[in-house]
Parts: structure tokens; sequence; C-alpha cells
């Protein structure tokens, strides 16, 4: 009764949360079951939800170390753990991408995801990392382009293949690389 009971405290700060955030998905919830609302809400979700409230809540001056330690958890031993944080870092850097901070830090994140990348075994946290790096890139692509030739060397390792191919399948990067 317990468990029951902290599970129902812990969804309903969950809802009054995603509430508060995005109004619009407060009816994610609706129409499910007490039983099945544990397996109604994904990673995707909390994620989403997450990365709204960091968001929202930090400043510019708490954003560029709050990235940092983002992918520094990309490494997690717990692998479900290192892929939300890989879901909340890209949906981090999706809306708060282009300030003027993460952009002059742009070359040196998209170093150390590429360092991460080398390390990950999830196939899942590989490929939102990857997104990751073609968010940042997005902001500011002849620095991180021009970097990324500049500091890696034929033949590319498997991690900066996956950079490069997730480049191209973007059409505003790729005319950068071309």
């Amino acid at each position: 009764t317990t468990q029951l009971t902290a599970m129902d405290d812990a969804m309903t700060s969950l809802q009054k949360i995603q509430t508060a955030c995005k109004p619009m998905t407060a009816s994610i919830m609706k129409g499910v079951s007490k039983n099945d609302q544990l397996e109604a809400v994904s990673p995707d979700i909390v994620a989403q939800i997450l990365a709204d409230v960091l968001r929202l809540a930090h400043s510019e001056d708490e954003l560029l170390p709050l990235i940092h330690g983002l992918i520094e958890g990309l490494l997690d031993e717990v692998t479900v753990s290192a892929r939300g944080t890989s879901l909340i870092l890209e949906s981090l850097l999706e809306s708060r991408g282009g300030e003027e901070d993460i952009k002059a830090q742009a070359t040196v994140l998209v170093g150390k995801l590429h360092a991460k990348l080398l390390l990950l075994e999830n196939e899942e946290t590989k490929q939102r990392t990857l997104s990751a790096i073609r968010v940042i890139a997005g902001y500011n692509p002849k620095a991180v382009v021009t970097s990324l030739l500049a500091d890696h060397q034929i033949p590319y390792d498997e991690a900066m293949i996956g950079v490069w191919k997730i480049f191209a399948e973007d059409t505003e990067l790729a005319s950068v690389v071309m």
C-alpha cells in the first residue's frame, strides 16, 4: 500500500509539472486507468517535461554548466538514465541552442559529444547524441564543420562517420559541408 501511495503521489506530481509546463499535453493522461498510468508515461514524455522545466527554470548563466553536466551523464552506467539524459539534452538544445553562450561553445560541445559517442554502447543514446550534435551544428554550422574538418583526420572513426551522415540528412548542414 505504501508503494502504491508513493506511485500515486509521483503520478500526481508528474501531472502537475506536465500541466504547468505544457497545457496542451495535459490530456495525455486522460482516459488512462490508475493501473495503466505507469506504462502510459513514456520516457519521451518525461524527458520533454523535464526539458521544459529545465528550459524555464535555468537562466543563461546556468544553462551551459547544465549542458556540460548532461553530456557527462550520457555515460551513465544505467542505460535508461543515459537514454533519458540524451532525450533531455537534445530537447534542451533544440529549445535553447540558439543562445549566444551555446553558439559560442558549439565547437567545444560537439567535440565533447563526439568523445562520448566513441564510448556509448546503446544505439538509442548514440542516435540522440548524434541528433544533439546536429542541433548544435545547426545554430553555428560553419564553425562546427570547420572545427570537425580540422580536428579529425581520415580515416574517420565510426562516431565521426555518424556525425557526417547526420549532417548529410539536414539540407542546411549538407550545404555547408559541400
